[in-house]
């Protein structure tokens, strides 16, 4: 072993001391640090042209060099001012664990490769199954995010519609050709649907979108009318994608009246939980998720809610030994003795090298709690309905959805009067620019959405750190904006 990739303990306890004052740095500077960098274009270039390396250089210093260059030029998400995307600010405690977890390099694929991290995977896969009410006997994995979760619950869903020789003949079978599987879900359903579709072969031509309500859910009704015509149209419905959060607006698909007309129709319920569905440990938005438990698959995603780092989704399939079939290859240089308490993950998934995810999820909730993740929900739902209060009570902002969850949509239209009252897509314009102005100022990062034909500003809050004065500033920010712009015309 080269004596250059082993450390002795000082070089360790040296290194860890610093990484740990870069990560205290590094929160004591969210605050004030832009939330995104004027980004230094010199840096950079030298990062992506910078030739491979012969001869190594001390940690520390790569670590100065990290700090000097690479957290100046990143986007800092984990500030209280970034309300972009759902993307969360993780905790210490999931930022040590994740490091805990590339020290075990557990191969989380076979069991025997990852004895314990295969038990804690377990225990998490039996917590969220008892937060959303699936049976004991269900299954799942933790993946990379809510993409690779849609895919795996979506693949196990044309598992059991497939002819039964479909495992081999795929999509070639003459049977599938005569009457090709549809999906159904709403217009505002996130686009890793639509990817995981195409990767399974299914098609965006047997995509139906379906119209929502003035809430932003599923036109159940609709739904049941394009089912009927798809069946008399001599196609096979076959699955119902619904949203536990849709991405634009946060809104909950009527799950319960999917799941009854998916009994009636013989079809599979899908719910996508990446972006809220983990908010169904508060009260209130588990009765708005009722059906859930119904429902033949869910993903959600730990990255988001649940403060941990990227990656952590986890996806839950009521029928075990149907998601076994879907996925289970094992060639004999694989083959491993069944265990009767632990399970080989790589039958049940597309992965065949998988990291330790679930450490950071198992130990997060260990350290902090169910309880203190249903407090921070609380908190920053009733900041994003402060956004909203506020958006609807200023004279030149429009409230344009109703605040669900985390998130809130508004748009700059002047005061009374103006000229973008009447001018909708000059309205959308501005919009447009007061949000790329903002941005750019390094002041706040904010989102856009289009809802309907409308283009609005959209704030999401996931950050614990983020305060009611945080947001007033943005909101005041928004209008300064909007009123220099429509004035510049």
């Amino acid at each position: 072993m080269s004596d250059r990739l082993e450390w002795g303990p000082e070089e360790i306890r040296a290194a860890c001391d610093a990484f740990a004052r870069t990560l205290e740095d590094y929160l004591a500077s969210l605050p004030e640090r832009p939330v995104f960098p004027a980004l230094d274009r010199a840096a950079l270039e030298g990062i992506v042209g910078e030739r491979l390396p012969e001869a190594g250089r001390p940690f520390v210093e790569v670590l100065a060099r990290f700090r000097e260059v690479i957290v100046p030029n990143a986007t800092a998400i984990p500030s209280p001012r970034f309300l972009a995307y759902i993307n969360c600010t993780p905790t210490v405690t999931a930022i040590l664990a994740e490091s805990l977890a590339a020290m075990l390099n557990q191969n989380c694929t076979l069991w025997n490769l990852s004895p314990s991290a295969n038990a804690v995977e377990l225990a998490v896969l039996g917590w969220f199954k008892s937060i959303f009410g699936l049976p004991a006997a269900a299954h799942g994995l933790v993946t990379s995010g809510g993409s690779a979760a849609n895919l795996v619950g979506l693949a196990a869903a044309r598992q059991r519609h497939l002819p039964g020789d479909a495992r081999d003949e795929g999509l070639q079978s003459q049977a599938v050709a005569a009457s090709p599987l549809v999906t159904y879900a709403s217009v505002e359903t996130h686009n890793s649907i639509d990817k995981a579709l195409m990767l399974l072969g299914l098609g965006g031509r047997y995509f139906r979108k379906i119209a929502v309500d003035d809430a932003f859910r599923i036109d159940v009704d609709a739904l049941a009318a394009q089912v009927a015509a798809d069946r008399e149209a001599g196609l096979t419905p076959f699955c119902v994608v619904a949203n536990a959060g849709t991405i634009a607006t946060a809104a909950i698909d009527p799950i319960d009246a999917l799941a009854d007309l998916c009994a009636r129709e013989g079809l599979w319920l899908h719910v996508d939980g990446a972006f809220g569905g983990f908010a169904a440990i508060l009260e209130d938005v588990r009765r708005q998720m009722a059906g859930v438990e119904r429902a033949d698959s869910i993903s959600t995603d730990p990255h988001k809610l649940l403060l941990v780092p990227m990656e952590a989704g986890c996806v839950l399939v009521r029928d075990r030994e149907l998601l076994r079939r879907t996925f289970s290859y094992i060639p004999t240089y694989y083959a491993a003795a069944e265990d009767p308490l632990l399970c080989d993950f790589t039958e049940y998934g597309p992965q065949l090298s998988r990291s330790f995810k679930a450490l950071k999820v198992w130990m997060s909730l260990q350290v902090h709690g169910l309880a203190a993740y249903r407090e921070i929900l609380a908190r920053t739902f009733a900041l994003a309905r402060h956004v909203a209060d506020a958006a609807a009570a200023a004279p030149e902002l429009e409230l344009t959805a109703p605040p669900s969850m985390m998130v809130t949509c508004f748009r700059y239209v002047g005061p009374p009067g103006c000229r973008l009252r009447k001018d909708p897509q000059a309205a959308d314009r501005l919009n447009e620019r007061i949000l790329d102005t903002l941005v750019d100022s390094g002041r706040a990062f904010i989102s856009r959405a289009r809802l309907g034909e409308r283009f609005v500003l959209r704030i999401c809050v996931v950050n614990y750190r983020t305060t009611e004065t945080d947001l007033d500033d943005v909101l005041t920010e928004v209008v300064r904006i909007g009123r220099r712009l429509e004035k510049k015309g």
